[in-house]
């Protein structure tokens, strides 16, 4: 039995998949991130501790990274050392390989990567390409995890000033019940204004898109206010596909292929963006891949001990 290893590496998280030659899911492994933001030739001990015990289990094949860093000889490096007799590829998470490769498996020359950040990659039947979105939390990424969490955020320190009643989860976000009156000792504003800003947190990125979750258990209650951030976020993405097939244009472009985390919840707004883009787009056929990034390397990986044979 042949096993394949994909490999989903970031700056803060890593998901190692085992399939074997079926495509059947055998194992999986999560951990700390390694990506980083410069190449290395240091030893990463837990990574290489985790490829040593998968290699105990698994006479692994072919390996496919997808790499959220620029550190592609380190890992590579690690990888190697770890399965001496698999055939290693290292890419670039930006280069878009298990994106498209996930569009080719579902005929959809649009991927829409939709999770703290929005980034869509493209192609025309001549297989000319073209990359949107995805240029980053503070100038760009509307729709994305980090844009509906801030926009939660934003629109409950508005209604803290409005003097009107908060709802749910706007209590639930700045750690009040009622909005911030006036008092005789601006002390005690100050006071409360504090806490506000200690219950939300960091202003992280990492942080900041945690608060999609609030908005999502918010929106599974059906809150109102909920229920519009992800509308607009639909809306959001919509746009950015919009962008996307128009890009293409002389060529029309038919599928489209989204995954990512928000696709979790997509009940909660794929209504507004499958509206938009089917108004405004030639796009008919659009799928919602939960792991997409991960199945994609697979197929990577599957395909390249393929050409091996």
């Amino acid at each position: 039995m042949h096993y394949f290893l994909a490999a989903d590496i970031g700056g803060s998280k890593t998901v190692i998949n085992v399939y074997n030659e079926n495509g059947v899911l055998i194992s999986d492994y999560k951990t700390e991130g390694f990506g980083l933001a410069y190449d290395s030739a240091d030893s990463i001990p837990r990574l290489s501790e985790m490829l040593e015990e998968i290699g105990k289990s698994f006479s692994i094949s072919s390996v496919a990274v997808n790499l959220g860093g620029k550190n592609t000889e380190q890992i590579k490096n690690i990888f190697s050392s770890a399965f001496k007799n698999a055939s290693i590829e290292v890419f670039r998470e930006s280069d878009g390989n298990a994106a498209l490769k996930l569009g080719e498996e579902y005929a959809s020359e649009i991927i829409l990567l939709a999770g703290t950040g929005t980034i869509a990659i493209a192609h025309d039947k001549d297989v000319n390409f073209i990359v949107t979105g995805g240029w980053g939390s503070d100038i760009g990424d509307d729709g994305s995890g980090y844009a509906i969490g801030l926009k939660a955020i934003r629109e409950s320190l508005k209604a803290l000033d409005s003097g009107k009643a908060l709802t749910p989860m706007q209590s639930k976000i700045t750690g009040l019940t009622s909005p911030i009156t006036v008092k005789k000792n601006i002390s005690e504003i100050r006071d409360i204004r504090d806490r506000v800003r200690a219950n939300i947190g960091e202003r992280s990125r990492k942080n900041i898109a945690s608060y999609t979750r609030t908005v999502e258990a918010f929106a599974q209650k059906g809150e109102k206010d909920a229920l519009d951030i992800l509308n607009e976020a639909g809306l959001d993405l919509a746009e950015l596909i919009e962008a996307t097939a128009n890009s293409l244009l002389p060529y029309k472009a038919k599928g489209l292929t989204v995954t990512g985390g928000l696709v979790n919840f997509s009940e909660y707004w794929k209504t507004a963006f499958e509206e938009h883009i089917k108004k405004n787009t030639d796009i008919t056929d659009i799928n919602y891949v939960k792991d997409g990034v991960i199945l994609g390397t697979y197929l990577i990986a599957k395909e390249n001990f393929k050409k091996g044979e």
